[in-house]
């Protein structure tokens, strides 16, 4: 038995050894390449069909950035970012880094480079502080044990009032940021609403340094206007919005702020800022 299967592969490796010098004899043909076709006429009816190893796997898992910034924590940054640096895109351009010394933002507050650094990094300690709180209470909120805690704090934070039919009072006080939000809802649309800032770097309610009045009304699908009006910075602004296209924008905006708040005989800052917004 074990001569047959001696003679079965010498068989073998003959065969092997005679297949491969006749590839060295074809590959020496002029004009041949491993890989080409020597005619285009065998290429018309090749099948060609691509192996694939390995399936891509199926993504159902939600992206990290919408597990962190989900839309709730959006939509909060991005109304505390407009009482800050200005409604539009245009107005918040106004204070981004230049050559002056002195910044001028849409509020009509200046400030110097370094005061400016220092309002963006506590916009930005805000954040931390608010991206915490937000996933302790979906942690809390989820958890049997400290539920009661997390009820408890909302029930707290948040007061909600019916004045009459149809017309609601929502008190929200945000311990991340250490403000009030008053909210008044109404069967006309009509977005009011009156924040409350007191200290950010202290912890609990203190003394309030601002108060913010709101307004905003679609007055079409695409078009709207809003309002902003601080009574201790005695600022005014009116700004009007157009959507042209999913992705393009523009808006007008009209402002007034006192130069020096204090002083009641203060010159006052006017100006009109037209701007154009795209996003991919």
């Amino acid at each position: 038995m074990s001569i047959r299967l001696l003679i079965l592969a010498i068989i073998v490796l003959a065969q092997g050894f005679n297949a491969q010098g006749q590839e060295r004899l074809v590959a020496k043909v002029v004009g041949e390449h491993w890989g080409y076709l020597p005619s285009l006429a065998e290429e018309r009816n090749m099948d060609v069909v691509e192996m694939v190893l390995i399936d891509n796997p199926a993504r159902e898992s939600v992206p990290l950035n919408l597990i962190i910034f989900d839309s709730q924590l959006s939509r909060e940054f991005r109304d505390r970012y407009q009482l800050k640096f200005g409604q539009t895109e245009a107005e918040q351009n106004l204070s981004a880094p230049n050559q002056f010394y002195t910044y001028e933002h849409a509020q009509g507050v200046r400030v110097t480079p370094q005061e400016d650094v220092q309002r963006k990094r506590a916009y930005g300690e805000y954040m931390v502080r608010r991206l915490t709180e937000h996933h302790v209470d979906q942690y809390a909120q989820a958890s049997p044990n400290l539920r009661p805690v997390y009820e408890l704090k909302e029930r707290v934070s948040n007061v909600n009032l019916e004045v009459r039919k149809g017309y609601k009072v929502r008190l929200h006080y945000s311990l991340s940021g250490n403000y009030i939000d008053v909210k008044m809802e109404n069967p006309l649309d009509v977005a009011t609403k009156v924040t409350l800032q007191m200290d950010e770097s202290s912890f609990g309610p203190s003394s309030v340094n601002e108060t913010i009045l709101a307004i905003g009304y679609p007055l079409t699908q695409s078009v709207s206007v809003g309002t902003h009006y601080k009574i201790n910075a005695k600022a005014f602004s009116l700004a009007g919005y157009k959507s042209l296209r999913p992705n393009l924008s523009t808006s007008l905006t009209g402002s007034t702020a006192a130069v020096d708040p204090s002083r009641e005989d203060s010159p006052r800052d006017d100006r009109v800022i037209i701007g154009f917004t795209w996003s991919q």
